[in-house]
Order: C-alpha cells, then sequence, then structure tokens
C-alpha cells in the first residue's frame, strides 16, 4: 500500500503579522523621508528667492542707468510709507517687464498678500548717495550695501536669509533665528 500526502493547502494572500511588518516598514521609511523632502522644499525655494532676487537686480541695474546713478526713492515697504512715495515694485516695473512675480518669494506666505512684495527696500539709499550710507560708511564697499533682503524669515531658521546687494551679487546670510 502506497501512502499519498494530501496537497497542502495553498495560500491565498499575506497573513496579517506579515501586512503589519510592511505597513510598519513603510511608516519608518516614510518618517525617515519627510524630513529631507521638507528641507529639500526649503532649499529650492530659498533658490529660487535668490534667482528673483537676481532679477530684481538686473532691473535695479537698468534703473540705475536710466536715472544716471540714482535709486529710487521709496519707502521700505508700501505700508511704511508716510511720504506717498512710489513704491519700488512700481518703479522698476517698466525694467522687469512689469512681472510682479519676481517680487514674491515662494516660501512668503503671508508678507507678499499685505505688502505685494517680499523684500524690504534699503530705503537710504533713494536719499543719501551710496557712498554715505550707514553701510558703505561701516564696510567701505558697495559689495556690502543691501538693496532688498528677505522681510521675514521665510527659509526657516537655520536656512539664510537672501540678500541683493548694491554691485548686483546675491547672498546669504544666516538670520539668527531658530
Amino acid at each position: 500500500m502506497t501512502i499519498t500526502a494530501t496537497p497542502a493547502k495553498q495560500r491565498l494572500g499575506f497573513t496579517l503579522i506579515e501586512l503589519l511588518v510592511v505597513i510598519g516598514i513603510m511608516a519608518v521609511l516614510i518618517s525617515i523621508l519627510f524630513p529631507v523632502i521638507r528641507r529639500s522644499r526649503q532649499q529650492s525655494q530659498a533658490l529660487a528667492c535668490k534667482s528673483q532676487l537676481h532679477d530684481i537686480g538686473a532691473a535695479m541695474q537698468m534703473y540705475l542707468n536710466y536715472n544716471k546713478g540714482h535709486y529710487p526713492l521709496s519707502p521700505q515697504l508700501p505700508s511704511v510709507n508716510p511720504n506717498g512715495y512710489e513704491t519700488v515694485m512700481k518703479l522698476l516695473a517698466p525694467y522687469n517687464g512689469s512681472q510682479p512675480r519676481i517680487f514674491h518669494c515662494p516660501a512668503d506666505e503671508e508678507t507678499f498678500q499685505k505688502e505685494n512684495t517680499s523684500y524690504f527696500y534699503y530705503s537710504e539709499l533713494g536719499i543719501t548717495p551710496i557712498g554715505q550710507t550707514f553701510f558703505y560708511k561701516v564696510f567701505k564697499s558697495a559689495s556690502a550695501v543691501p538693496m532688498l533682503w528677505d522681510a521675514e524669515n521665510f527659509h526657516g531658521g537655520s536656512v539664510p536669509f537672501n540678500w541683493l546687494f548694491a554691485d548686483g551679487h546675491v547672498d546669504q546670510f544666516l538670520s539668527g533665528a531658530n
């Protein structure tokens, strides 16, 4: 007499334990990935912001060329304008193709809606020749005189603020706020 084994039940799916293990592994991977994605997004927004400041710098240079080296007589922000001066955004519009988006930092979710800009303007430039401004007196160089910079800490505590300087270069400095 021969003994034949009956076929074992075939497994048609995953067991509950296997599913829980896979879900647990996915949760760990996602928890590792989210901070990396967030930092990457912050860095890309800071880079886009820096690029926009560079475009503003090009428009400012065209403005300076047309106005014999005189900077715009404008307020720091539209809401801080007791003398009723035209805003930098309006004065630079003919030189940037009337593109107001270059004044909007991608990471700015509040200031642009209120001010129509994400950047402070160093308004002393419109009043005083550059060689007599506070920053020039301290640093003795146009490359250290800021024209515009992030109005708030849009890029997070350890990510630098973006600054556009009078010589046209854009650089980053730490905000100091963590």
